[in-house]
C-alpha cells in the first residue's frame, strides 16, 4: 500500500469498527484476539515496520486489513438481503472469520483448548471434528492425542479450518494418561474435554462460556443424551437415545456421579491447584476429577442436553459400558474420597434405583435425531490414509 491507500484503509476500518468487531464477537473471538486486531489496524504509521508488542510485519498487517475490509463489505451486503439469498455471502464471511482466527493464532493463544484422546476410531473421530466445525464459537484449538494407534495426521487435511495439533504417543498409555499429555500442550484459557466418539451440539461452546461468565464459576458441565449407534458404512446411525439429566447436588454426587466429562468447560488454572487427572483410578478418573474440583472450586450444571454421549450396552466398545474388573478402581476412588462402599451394578440398573430417579431434572433437548455425516464418510479412499489420492 502507498501512504494514501494506507490512510484510507485505516479510516475505513476505524469508521466501521463496530461492524467488524461485532461479527468477531458473534463468532466467539476472545476479547484479547479482538483487541489484537484493533491495535493492529489502529496505528497511523504508514511505513509500518512491525511493533515490539505484536511482532507483525507490514505485509501481514496489510493482509489482515484487506480481510477486515472484505468482511465489512460482505456484512453490508448481507444487511441488504432478505431470506436465503445471502447463503453464499454468509459462507464467504465465515471463511474470512476462520482465516482471521487461524492467522492470528501465531500471536494470540486460543480461548479454549479441546482435548481429545483417540485410538483407532477414525470414523467417530471425524464425526466429533465435524461437530467442532459447526460450533458457533471458533476461538479454540483441538488437541488430538493419538494413543499409539494408526496415524490420524490426515484429519488436518480434511479439516483445515480447525486449529488442530496431533500428539502421537509411542505406546498406548490409555485414555487418562492421554488427557494428561493433552494438558501439557494446551494453550487455552479454558479446557474443554471431549471423547473422540462423543458429539457436541453447534451452540455447545457458546452455552458453556456464557454459563461460566454470567454466574462466575470455575467449571460448567451439561446434560446429555446417551446414544447407542450402529455403523452403516462409515457413519454411526442412532439406534436408541436416553435423556441423561440430573441435579448437581454435591452430596448425592458422592453416591452416584452424574457428571459427564465430555463437553465440560473449566478454567485451566484448576490444574495448577489439583494437579493432573489421576491415572491410577482409570475407569473413574472423571468422578475423581469432579470430586476434587467441587471440593475447592465452584461448579455448575447447565440444564441443556448439548452433548451426545456414545454408549455401547452390549458389545463393550465403550469402556463405560463394561463393568468387568472395575471393582479395584472403584475401591481406590472410595478410599481416596472416603465414599464408603459403592456398587458396580450395570449402569442402566443404577439409573433405576430410587435415589437416582429422585434426582432426575428438567432439561432442554437440542438434538433432532439426525446422524452426523463427516468428511470421512464423504471422501474415504484408503483405510490407512483415507484421503490419500491414488498414486500419491
Amino acid at each position: 500500500m502507498d501512504d494514501n491507500q494506507w490512510a484510507e484503509s485505516i479510516g475505513l476500518l476505524r469508521e466501521h469498527e463496530p461492524i467488524w468487531t461485532n461479527v468477531l464477537v458473534e463468532s466467539g473471538f476472545s476479547l484479547e484476539r479482538i483487541q489484537f486486531l484493533i491495535d493492529l489496524v489502529g496505528s497511523e504509521q504508514t511505513a509500518y515496520d512491525g511493533r515490539a508488542d505484536s511482532g507483525v510485519e507490514e505485509e501481514t498487517r496489510t493482509s489482515f486489513m484487506k480481510s477486515l475490509r472484505h468482511l465489512i463489505r460482505i456484512e453490508h451486503d448481507l444487511q441488504q438481503m432478505d431470506g436465503n439469498s445471502g447463503e453464499a455471502l454468509t459462507a464467504g464471511k465465515n471463511e474470512i472469520v476462520r482465516d482471521l482466527f487461524l492467522r492470528s493464532c501465531h500471536w494470540i493463544k486460543p480461548l479454549i483448548s479441546v482435548i481429545t484422546p483417540t485410538y483407532n476410531r477414525p470414523a467417530a473421530l471425524c464425526e466429533m471434528l465435524e461437530c467442532l466445525v459447526r460450533q458457533t464459537v471458533i476461538d479454540f484449538e483441538c488437541i488430538i492425542v493419538n494413543d499409539a494407534g494408526d496415524s490420524v495426521d490426515w484429519v488436518k487435511r480434511r479439516y483445515p479450518e480447525l486449529n488442530i495439533t496431533i500428539l502421537d504417543q509411542p505406546v498406548n498409555g490409555k485414555h487418562t494418561r492421554a488427557r494428561n499429555v493433552g494438558l501439557t500442550a494446551a494453550k487455552g484459557t479454558y479446557i474443554l474435554l471431549c471423547d473422540d466418539d462423543d458429539l457436541l451440539m453447534p451452540d455447545h461452546m457458546k452455552r458453556m462460556l456464557e454459563a461460566l461468565m454470567e454466574d462466575p464459576c470455575d467449571l460448567v458441565y451439561c446434560d446429555a443424551e446417551i446414544v447407542e449407534y450402529e455403523l452403516r458404512g462409515n457413519t454411526r446411525m442412532p439406534k436408541s437415545r436416553l435423556l441423561f439429566a440430573y441435579d448437581s447436588d454435591l452430596q448425592a454426587m458422592r453416591k452416584f456421579s452424574t457428571f459427564i466429562p465430555s463437553g465440560c468447560l473449566y478454567r485451566m488454572e484448576i490444574h495448577q491447584v489439583i494437579g493432573a487427572f489421576d491415572e491410577d483410578i482409570y475407569h473413574y478418573w472423571d468422578w475423581d476429577f469432579f470430586l476434587r474440583v467441587s471440593a475447592l472450586f465452584k461448579v455448575k450444571r447447565v440444564p441443556a442436553a448439548s452433548v451426545l454421549y456414545a454408549f455401547a450396552s452390549s458389545n463393550g466398545e465403550n469402556l463405560s459400558a463394561d463393568a468387568d474388573q472395575m471393582r479395584p478402581f472403584l475401591d481406590k476412588l472410595s478410599a481416596k474420597h472416603d465414599l464408603g462402599w459403592l456398587p458396580t451394578k450395570n449402569f442402566y440398573l443404577l439409573l433405576e434405583e430410587e435415589g437416582v430417579k429422585m434426582r432426575r431434572s428438567n432439561t432442554e433437548v437440542l438434538w433432532d435425531g439426525t446422524p452426523t455425516v463427516s468428511r470421512y464418510e464423504l471422501h474415504r479412499v484408503s483405510p490407512v490414509d483415507p484421503f490419500r489420492r491414488p498414486g500419491k
